[in-house]
């Protein structure tokens, strides 16, 4: 087994702009450029900082609504594909 090179592994934020890619390519439809969306998303807290460096890349702007020790509950706010995307993601993990 060949040893993994830390320098080829990516970051929490690079994974979820991968994933966002790959949704926005099979779900992206036609809609107006002022078009935003909302939504709400638990996160592990100790994930919150890749986040919220994911969402700054998108144009996403994030509110934090507290949470556990464990898990905070995150506002998205943004264009509406990438919100949309980045909410149905999450709903992966979850599942």
């Amino acid at each position: 087994m060949a040893a993994v090179d830390p320098s080829e592994i990516l970051s929490l934020s690079e994974q979820l702009d991968a994933l966002l890619v790959g949704w926005l390519e099979r779900n992206a439809r036609p809609v107006p450029p002022e078009a935003t969306a909302t939504a709400v998303v638990t996160v592990l807290a100790e994930h919150i900082a890749q986040v919220e460096l994911f969402c700054a890349r998108w144009a996403m702007h994030v509110t934090r609504l507290g949470g556990g020790r464990r898990w905070e509950a995150i506002r998205v706010e943004g264009p509406r594909l990438p919100v949309v995307g980045f909410a149905q993601i999450t709903a992966w993990y979850r599942s």
